[in-house]
């Protein structure tokens, strides 16, 4: 018999024990991080678990996570799934099902989405037998024991977004785009002071149009995530033309066992494109990442219906590994984004 309930921050050392326990688990995981992660939830989740008898007392033997999403993806929901390795599937088929539940039923979300480890062959079919549906293979994007492996993205769709899925028409074709003269262009690093320029190229439509930004962002909420986003895990790099910032993109590499993936972003401003900014740009965080930072990995997505940012990254080595359908909401519909891929030593 199972009870599913929301967690609890006395479930922790349920929660631990199970990670430890699970195969392919980062090692020497300490029981504080897990403590504190359930003590102080991150913003925007909703845990369920899966309780059931197990050596005579009642046990934490599943748990989904739901990371609701805001903004354009607003519609967007990520589930993780944790199971003890000692018990059967009861529980974590249970919980999932119940977080999908309440995620698209409660929370009126239309896209759910999970990434799996391709070396797990029996969650990923659980969560097909879930109606969630194969969309990219991310490779080389997770290091367990010493081997680089691809993970699988899944993703579910409902109401006016599977909808709209069934009816989509295939992409655009490339960008045919006559380039402008290139002026002469500058690569420096970023700095909290830039807080005003970059603001200047948010705030234009034509380049928000092809970001997962929101119009209309204040001045204020944009230099506080300026100065936010500056740790040591995030690596801001300006294009100027004449002294004047034109274009930015951002490196952020992620944590333990995917410290050798970047993740990239980029906007430019709109006087400034099909000028040679966004390749220049390109081209240093590629250098910076692969050549100074040891990343083997560099990943981005872009939507569809961006030509013109395609045809760059294409032309820079990035392979499409996937598609995300209703990945993002513009102009009052749901828009499907590409996920691509970089491998050094491909």
């Amino acid at each position: 018999m199972v009870e599913i309930r929301g967690q609890q921050s006395t479930d922790w050392r349920d929660v631990y024990a199970m990670r430890i326990a699970t195969a392919g688990a980062l090692p020497y995981i300490r029981p504080d991080w897990v403590r504190e992660e359930l003590a102080k939830p991150t913003e925007r989740t909703w845990p369920l678990v899966a309780v059931a008898e197990l050596e005579g007392r009642p046990t934490v033997v599943a748990r989904a996570n739901i990371q609701l999403g805001w903004g354009r993806r607003g519609h967007v929901a990520t589930l993780t799934l944790e199971q003890h390795p000692n018990v059967g599937d009861e529980g974590s088929r249970s919980v999932l099902q119940e977080a999908v539940h309440v995620a698209e039923d409660w929370f009126n979300t239309r896209r759910l989405q999970t990434t799996l480890s391709s070396t797990d062959p029996a969650h990923i079919a659980l969560f097909e037998s879930l109606g969630f549906t194969q969309e990219a293979r991310l490779r080389q994007s997770v290091r367990i024991a010493g081997e680089l492996i691809d993970e699988i993205v899944l993703a579910r769709l409902s109401g006016d977004a599977a909808r709209l899925a069934r009816s989509r028409g295939p992409a655009p074709a490339a960008s045919t785009d006559r380039r402008r003269p290139r002026p002469h262009i500058t690569i420096r690093g970023g700095s909290i002071d830039d807080w005003e320029a970059q603001h200047a190229i948010w705030s234009q439509p034509e380049v928000i149009w092809g970001t997962m930004q929101m119009p209309y962002a204040s001045a204020d909420w944009n230099r506080q995530r300026i100065q936010e986003r500056a740790p040591a895990r995030f690596w801001p790099l300006m294009a100027e033309v004449d002294g004047k910032v034109v274009g930015i993109t951002g490196l952020q590499w992620d944590e333990r066992n995917r410290m050798h993936v970047g993740h990239l972003g980029m906007m430019v401003h709109a006087d400034y494109q099909a000028m040679g900014v966004g390749s220049a740009l390109l081209q240093a965080a590629i250098e910076l990442a692969e050549n100074w930072m040891g990343m083997t990995r560099l990943q981005l997505e872009v939507y569809t219906d961006n030509a013109r940012a395609l045809a760059l990254y294409t032309r820079h080595g990035f392979e499409v590994e996937g598609l995300h359908r209703a990945d993002s909401f513009r102009d009052r519909q749901y828009v499907d984004t590409l996920v691509m891929g970089r491998l050094r030593n491909a």
